[in-house]
């Protein structure tokens, strides 16, 4: 079962020392961003679990991107994934893909050359990725990422292969996080319906007031008590 917590919950978990170090850098929201809610929950995520090394699945425009990339260390990577064009031709368009997915991925390609994040002194740090996620080799990722943010394709074929690799690239050995997207989104029921049926393996949380959801691997005890 998904256990629905409170947003302060996961904000009480970044440990910080002064106040300063809890600064969030943030584009401000238009209509292509996510809400200022989601993007801290994603960002306290990342200190949480002191992320170095970050894969997202969906670039879209790339404004989430760089909210993630411009709240890392220097040191970290960024590594977004999404369709390119011939990938995205090839694809058998559904009812959810056709309705939200298909105009999604070609405003993608109207901005392809001028991504958010693109000219930026965040661009260095960012490694975009193109293919279709459900056959993309993820050989050279597997077991190194620290956090993997699902928000690729909303079809439950992309969904189920996004989550699986996502549990396959993040690292099974330290404290890391797979996060989901449009968990409560009502136009992608499924997403619900898929994470509400893995939660029976997986320790998922619904942060409420947001759409994500998110699985820590190996937290620590206190960590796990926290969220109760």
């Amino acid at each position: 079962m998904v256990k629905n917590i409170r947003p302060h919950k996961v904000f009480m978990l970044v440990e910080t020392q002064t106040y300063p170090e809890r600064e969030m850098k943030v584009i401000l929201p238009n209509m292509y961003t996510a809400e200022l809610l989601t993007t801290a929950i994603q960002v306290a995520l990342n200190k949480i679990v002191k992320t170095e090394s970050y894969f997202e699945f969906g670039t879209f425009l790339g404004i989430q991107t760089l909210n993630i990339a411009m709240n890392m260390p220097d040191s970290a990577q960024v590594y977004t994934l999404d369709l390119d064009k011939p990938s995205f031709d090839k694809l058998e368009q559904d009812q959810y893909m056709d309705r939200y997915d298909k105009p999604v991925s070609e405003k993608h390609f109207e901005y392809a050359d001028r991504l958010a994040f693109t000219e930026t002194e965040y661009n260095d740090r960012i490694t975009p990725l193109y293919g279709d996620s459900n056959d993309f080799d993820f050989s050279e990722f597997e077991g190194k990422l620290d956090m993997v943010y699902i928000d690729g394709g909303h079809d439950l074929r992309t969904l189920k292969s996004d989550t699986e690799n996502g549990f396959k690239i993040v690292n099974p050995d330290t404290f890391s996080c797979v996060a989901w997207h449009d968990y409560t989104n009502p136009e992608f029921p499924q997403i619900k319906k898929y994470l509400d049926e893995i939660s029976s393996e997986h320790k998922i949380y619904h942060v409420e007031e947001t759409t994500i959801c998110f699985c820590f691997i190996n937290a620590p005890q206190a960590v796990l008590d926290a969220l109760e």
